[in-house]
């Protein structure tokens, strides 16, 4: 499509001088801008076009060049890849082609890399606004002052003194950055000289020492809606730092805390308050009057009430900031005891405390009548004990050790009847996300490709992205349940009445380590916990007495993220620790001893060993290290046998062999890991883990992410790129592991992938 006239976009006429054309810029960005229009989506693509437009006409030799040349004479700053190409026909190299996508991903505007005298937005502010409970229920407008800089109305934000000019930098000569180059490397930096402005201003301004911008303190109203809570945050658009070169202005956030109230909690939309009464009200019952805040309700209090007893005022707590019914009033009753009595009602409660003792005080006091009968045969017991010590007639107190707790993997009898023995757990950590397997949200579909409004905090900065996404997969019903599965698992959704499904956890953290942790442990990004195969160990022991309690059965590609955190005892002794077998036969390495002492040699050998091992146990007790190597060392003994058999997988039926697809060449590998798990619960393993490997990210990625992730500049990626796609620089054949594509969500957008050849270089190297 053709590009229109850049005067006509600005609306300036084509002898207009740059004041004209800043000003008509500035009015246009502001009307423009995606965060006036977030529901127009022609806005985002018209504040562009006025972007771009600005950044041609504000440049007086890119100015001059569009004037001679109309489009074509800019396109090769701006915009596509320049006339030359791939080819090398003058217009620019591959690293030039390279820096166009990196402009166009973050929003350089047009795939042009952004000058060093564009428009930038100025930067966000954040005003911390302490509120009362009852005005930020209530809603309230308040005025603040706010210090912030504005554009210099002496030089109109230039930074030269009226009257003087602007040139060109000497020493980047008006692009900003310097580029310093040895071999195969590049660095490009900012000009020590200009500071990447890219002009040198001789006499600076007065008022504004050459910045451009001066600060002042600017007094604003601002609406508070009713409902706000701590955290709540307002966003003034256009009330921030003023922009560069003519840039937009950016936005004040007003972040909401509030006050603690002496009467009230608040909790979401909910409030709490305790209500103190006499007893004679909590006996009696009665009427009461509570404090709201929206004044005072009658509370009706039922005869026999006790202290702590909880009632609910509906609707009489907050009404949410962003839509919906008020929440409640939770009244907490706290019996007040009596201050400042007289003669006479002291006399009184003496007389009423009396006729309790005559009569049935069980049928008054029944807490206080069955806490005595609780603890009386205690009593009982410490006053014989006494009797008996006064007459040295007592049992002196065995001194109990520190080290009194026994740990061992001896079974143990659990509180209730298990309906489960074992566990297999198959952990496929990289897969599909729930949203696509399990887990459906038609909202989230519904917004899908829209940018999400609030913030985010990123683990990983530089792959952060507000972008929405939908999963583009069916979900439909399963079984008597009406449990929802996607198409993606017809399997699993056939036996939907026969499992128990949890459609979805979160960690509040985005990181892979920290939500593993979370997940094995309990507790999230810390070290040192057990994982919860230790704990049903420590609570349940084991079956077998040839096999390791807890099983280990990592994926050939290499360890989890996190490695072995996975399967760590953490601060427990390693006896509960779980016992890797290796993803690829020999399983277990040097399981068979030698021929030459097999048999009876060995068994003595054995036998030997033990009683050290028992003789030095006894002499240090309760050293659970010595304790648990001494178990192991008996294992691996006891072992030589029962894993070698419970390893081979050879002697199942072809019938078993086909259920776990160890006839396909594509799941023999995790079908055969899969059997092995099976065949050791069966023979007494308490627990097996089964790790499946992150799956392969062979997809498409952009040249910035290559760019960030390998430290290299944009030059250096381009060249390596360039070196393993199918020809090099030189014309000649290349590595043909990687090859370009364009996104299909951003045409003007180039991303690298890998080829066949690259991908089997990759399964091949993960092999190895």
């Amino acid at each position: 499509m053709s590009k229109r006239d850049y005067y006509e976009v600005l609306g300036v006429e084509k002898g207009a001088d740059q004041k004209e054309i800043k000003k008509a810029y500035r009015r246009l960005a502001q009307k423009f801008h995606p965060d006036r229009n977030p529901d127009d989506n022609t806005a985002a693509e018209k504040f562009r076009e006025v972007s771009e437009a600005y950044e041609v006409l504000s440049d007086g030799e890119k100015r001059a060049a569009y004037d001679q040349f109309g489009h074509a004479g800019v396109d090769g700053q701006g915009g596509g890849f320049g006339g030359g190409g791939f080819g090398g026909g003058g217009a620019g190299d591959f690293s030039d082609i390279f820096g166009d996508v990196f402009g166009d991903i973050f929003g350089g505007g047009g795939g042009r890399r952004r000058g060093p005298n564009a428009p930038a937005r100025g930067s966000d502010l954040r005003y911390n606004l302490e509120l009362d409970l009852e005005s930020a229920v209530a809603g309230t407008t308040v005025d603040i002052r706010v210090p912030r800089h504005i554009e210099c109305d002496r030089c109109d934000g230039g930074g030269a003194e009226p009257g003087s000019t602007k040139e060109t930098c000497p020493t980047c000569h008006g692009h900003g950055q310097v580029r310093m180059q040895q071999g195969f490397f590049a660095v490009q930096q900012t000009c020590p000289t200009c500071h990447g402005s890219g002009q040198h201003i001789k006499v600076p301004c007065h008022k504004c020492n050459g910045e451009g911008r001066v600060r002042e303190t600017r007094t604003l109203s601002v609406k508070i809606p009713p409902g706000v809570d701590t955290g709540d945050r307002i966003r003034l658009n256009g009330e921030g730092e003023s922009g560069v070169n003519g840039g937009p202005a950016g936005d004040l956030y007003v972040q909401v805390s509030i006050k603690p109230h002496h009467i009230f909690k608040r909790d979401g939309k909910h409030l709490q308050c305790d209500v103190p009464i006499n007893f004679v009200d909590a006996a009696l019952g009665g009427e009461l009057e509570v404090p709201t805040l929206d004044g005072r309700v009658k509370l009706k209090i039922p005869p026999e009430t006790q202290t702590g007893k909880l009632f609910r005022l509906r609707g009489k707590g907050v009404k949410p900031v962003r839509g919906g019914a008020p929440g409640d009033l939770l009244c907490k009753v706290v019996l007040e005891t009596p201050v400042n009595l007289n003669d006479e009602q002291k006399d009184l409660l003496r007389q009423l405390q009396k006729s309790f003792d005559d009569s049935n005080s069980h049928s008054h006091s029944p807490k206080k009548t069955g806490f005595f009968d609780s603890v009386k045969n205690g009593v009982h017991g410490m006053a014989l004990a006494w009797l008996l010590q006064q007459e040295n007639a007592s049992a002196k107190l065995k001194k109990i050790s520190a080290q009194s707790e026994v740990f061992d993997l001896k079974p143990k009898a659990p509180h209730h009847p298990p309906k489960a023995k074992a566990m297999i757990s198959l952990f496929q950590h990289g897969g599909p996300s729930h949203m696509d397997l399990t887990d459906p949200k038609p909202e989230l579909s519904r917004f899908d490709g829209t940018d999400y409004k609030e913030d985010i905090a990123y683990s990983f900065v530089n792959e952060a992205s507000k972008k929405l996404m939908g999963t583009r997969w069916k979900f439909a019903k399963h079984g008597e349940c009406g449990t929802e599965f996607s198409e993606l698992l017809p399997h699993t959704a056939s036996i939907a009445d026969d499992i128990c499904l949890i459609r979805s956890m979160h960690t509040g953290a985005n990181g892979h380590e920290v939500s593993i942790r979370y997940f094995h442990g309990g507790i999230p990004g810390v070290l040192g916990r057990a994982h919860f195969a230790s704990w049903l160990l420590y609570g349940l022991g084991s079956e077998t007495e040839n096999l390791p309690a807890y099983m280990v059965l990592t994926d050939p590609g290499g360890h989890p993220v996190d490695g072995i955190n996975n399967w760590s005892s953490g601060f427990m002794p390693a006896l509960y620790q779980g016992t890797v077998v290796r993803p690829k036969e020999p399983r277990i390495l040097n399981l068979q001893p030698p021929a030459h002492l097999q048999g009876r040699p060995q068994q003595q050998g054995l036998d030997f060993l033990q009683t050290l091992n028992r003789r030095h146990a006894k002499r240090f007790p309760g050293e659970n290290d010595l304790e648990a190597r001494i178990a192991s060392y008996e294992l691996a003994a006891r072992m030589q046998t029962s894993a070698h058999e419970a390893l081979d997988v050879s002697k199942e039926t072809r019938a078993t062999h086909e259920m776990y697809g160890l006839n396909d060449e594509e799941t023999r590998e995790y079908g055969t890991r899969c059997l092995i798990a099976r065949r050791l619960v069966e023979r007494g393993v308490r627990f097996v883990q089964l790790f499946l490997a992150v799956a392969e990210h062979d997809g498409p990625c952009t040249f910035r992410h290559l760019e960030t992730e390998l430290g290299l500049t944009n030059s250096s990626v381009s060249r390596t790129v360039t070196a393993l796609g199918k020809i090099n620089r030189k014309g000649e054949p290349g590595l043909d592991v990687l090859e370009t594509c364009p996104d299909p969500e951003e045409g003007r957008r180039n991303l690298v992938k890998l080829t066949a050849k690259g991908k089997a270089l990759v399964r091949n190297l993960q092999k190895t």
